[in-house]
């Protein structure tokens, strides 16, 4: 008996591709199964983590203060914590640098919840 050497499902003796994971068999096979606590498995951590991180910037990026009279600043501006202000807009610097504290605050919770969402699906589905 063969089997697949990623993911260690008993193969088919005509088939060219694992009936399991779709992995080409192409003489590529084992003699012995392989125990599925050897094979890794790809993690949505770092995936969840990352679009935790994109979704609390932009969160973030909305719930910005607003300036008197002028309203929420434009994203040049608080990407740049209000360094590109000229004349009486660097009144506005406080306003921009507190924007930009408040997204990149926003974006580290969300990537912190992304990670641990991942962690707790992976472990669901380990189990």
């Amino acid at each position: 008996m063969a089997y697949c050497v990623d993911c260690g499902t008993a193969l088919q003796p005509e088939g060219a591709f694992c009936d399991n994971c779709g992995h080409t068999v192409s003489g590529q096979h084992s003699s012995a199964p392989i125990p599925t606590a050897a094979i890794p498995r790809p993690s949505s951590t770092h995936g969840l983590g990352f679009v935790g991180l994109i979704l609390g910037g932009v969160i973030g990026f909305l719930l910005r203060p607003s300036a008197m009279l002028v309203g929420q600043l434009p994203f040049e501006t608080v990407i740049s914590r209000g360094a590109n202000l000229q004349g009486l807009d660097k009144l506005l610097v406080p306003t921009a640098q507190s924007s930009f504290n408040i997204m990149v605050v926003g974006a580290i919770v969300g990537a912190v919840v992304g990670v641990v969402i991942g962690h707790l699906l992976a472990r669901r589905n380990s189990a």
